[in-house]
């Protein structure tokens, strides 16, 4: 390997003549190589070859910079993040049939409660949780929980080790991507957002936590891309996308009529704004869309965030 710094010292420790001459010393490249245009030599060893960088090319650097940069302030901005994995357009009560809505708004919640890496149950304050602690996390009363935790784990949700409660990561994993389990690898899947969940699951009670569950019902229908609850989630084309209506959302997680649906998604709102956005195309009510608000959960990158986010503003 060249020792760069050595070279860089042995020239400027050249006599001033001899530098003269060393820069200005005639080459030409030819199939990569430097070749001295006095002597004939090829005098790769003497000299670097880098490439011609664009000014095109730089913009384009500077822009992927960018991006990055957005995506890692919003999901700073939001408490960070787990992934929550699924089967694009199967129902969550498919895969999870014994969980009813509000079950699902529970399960987010202690998914949001996960420690780096080993999906441990956690306290905020990193103090892991048994399943006494879980209960009083969860805030439920002795009953129900009892009925919930014997769900999950029927359900291979929760598994109880030796090291503590550990999160199934085939449900959701808090890590690096790279380490993920293999076990997902056909798994759709999404950033969820944990301050959000946090805060969103505090604002129901017992009796109004199903309509909290609508944001993990809906995932199996989100466009990673840019967040639209279609039929087509996994396009990467957004003039591809065939956007569901609410009738359509309706049927597909057997909610009793689009109306009731409408109205429940109205009401779940973060932060004064609402985490589903309903669309109505060209002034038809039958035939509104929803846009999923990317504070809650986003799978995608830092060029469409921007435009979502003025969406919920």
């Amino acid at each position: 390997m060249r020792d760069y710094k050595a070279e860089e010292k042995a020239f400027r420790e050249l006599h001033p003549e001899t530098k003269r001459k060393a820069m200005t010393k005639n080459f030409i490249v030819e199939e990569g190589n430097v070749i001295d245009t006095d002597t004939g030599e090829v005098v790769n060893d003497q000299y670097e070859l880098l490439p011609v960088v664009s000014g095109e090319v730089i913009e384009r650097r500077k822009e992927g910079a960018k991006v990055k940069e957005a995506i890692h302030d919003h999901n700073e901005e939001n408490g960070g993040f787990v992934f929550a994995y699924y089967e694009a357009c199967k129902q969550m009560n498919e895969r999870f049939p014994d969980l009813n809505q509000a079950d699902l708004a529970s399960l987010m919640f202690i998914g949001v409660h996960m420690s780096f890496g080993t999906n441990l149950i956690v306290h905020a304050n990193g103090k892991k949780l048994d399943k006494k602690g879980l209960g009083e996390l969860l805030g439920m009363s002795r009953n129900k929980f009892s009925q919930f935790y014997r769900k999950l784990k029927a359900n291979g949700i929760l598994h109880e080790t030796d090291a503590g409660l550990m999160m199934s990561p085939e449900v959701f994993y808090r890590g690096h991507a790279k380490d993920a389990s293999k076990s997902t690898e056909a798994l759709q899947h999404t950033r969820m957002y944990r301050k959000t969940i946090k805060d969103l699951y505090g604002q129901f009670d017992a009796r109004s936590m199903k309509k909290l569950g609508l944001v993990y019902s809906v995932l199996p229908y989100v466009n990673f891309r840019v967040n639209v609850v279609c039929k087509n989630p996994v396009t990467n084309n957004p003039d591809e996308l065939n956007a569901m209506t609410i009738g359509e959302l309706a049927e597909a997680i057997g909610y009793q009529s689009a109306r009731k649906l409408s109205q429940s998604l109205r009401e779940v709102k973060y932060n004064g704004q609402s985490v589903f956005k309903l669309v109505e195309d060209d002034g038809d009510a039958r035939s509104k869309y929803i846009i999923v608000n990317p504070s809650v959960v986003y799978a995608g990158s830092g060029e469409a965030l921007e435009g979502l986010r003025v969406l919920f503003r």
